[in-house]
């Protein structure tokens, strides 16, 4: 009984570590997408809008 308890919690522990590197992965591939946007697309502050900031834009 305990040796099936014992396997059960290593199963969920690898499964854990599985989920935990993908989420790892998915957070660098967002980061590295960001950097590319915010390299061609100037970014403010969270919560402001850069409506009409653009050097296109008529002031």
């Amino acid at each position: 009984m305990y040796k099936a308890m014992y396997k059960g919690v290593i199963r969920d522990e690898a499964r854990q570590a599985a989920k935990r590197r993908q989420r790892e992965e998915e957070l660098r591939q967002s980061l590295l997408k960001r950097e590319r946007y915010e390299a061609v697309q100037r970014v403010g502050p969270p919560g402001t809008c850069n409506e009409g900031t653009s050097p296109e834009s008529p002031a």
